[in-house]
């Protein structure tokens, strides 16, 4: 009795059907939260912002392939303690532009419009930064990641 009631709400959630389109293009605007991982440094999240456009691959209707080009700022933000009562405080803006492909599985909440949830990976290559000097010292210009997130899309 349970499987059939589980399978039963899973197939609400699930379109396996041929989609409309097999290539959809979009414009993507949002933030982000991006930290620098380094033993033993005090390194903060720090939001940032990103822009692009975007191609789904549609392989059915709740089951897309994501990929596409964006202008994102990524970053830390660190404190230094110099001294007893003394605290240095950095923050970094680095600009990236990122090739994402993601995995991303859709539920239609209406006729024009679905929620999606977005996993996979991520090459980046730094463009610029508010300190001339980031990626000149440590730091690559090169940076690959996981990208998790979620959306709302309209038509």
């Amino acid at each position: 009795m349970m499987l059939v009631v589980a399978s039963a709400s899973a197939q609400r959630y699930w379109d396996g059907s041929r989609p409309d389109h097999r290539l959809t293009f979009g414009v993507r605007a949002g933030f982000n939260l991006s930290k620098f991982f380094e033993d033993g440094i005090g390194w903060r999240y720090r939001f940032g912002y990103q822009a692009g456009v975007e191609v789904d691959v549609n392989l059915v209707r709740s089951l897309s392939i994501n990929t596409g080009l964006y202008y994102i700022q990524k970053g830390y933000k660190m404190e230094i303690e110099l001294g007893p009562s003394y605290i240095q405080k950095f923050e970094f803006k680095p600009v990236y532009l990122e090739i994402p492909l993601a995995l991303s599985y859709r539920i239609r909440l209406s006729d024009s419009s679905q929620f999606q949830l977005n996993a996979g990976g991520y090459f980046a290559y730094g463009i610029k930064s508010s300190d001339e000097s980031f990626f000149n010292g440590d730091f690559k210009k090169e940076d690959i990641g996981m990208t998790l997130g979620a959306a709302v899309t309209y038509s």
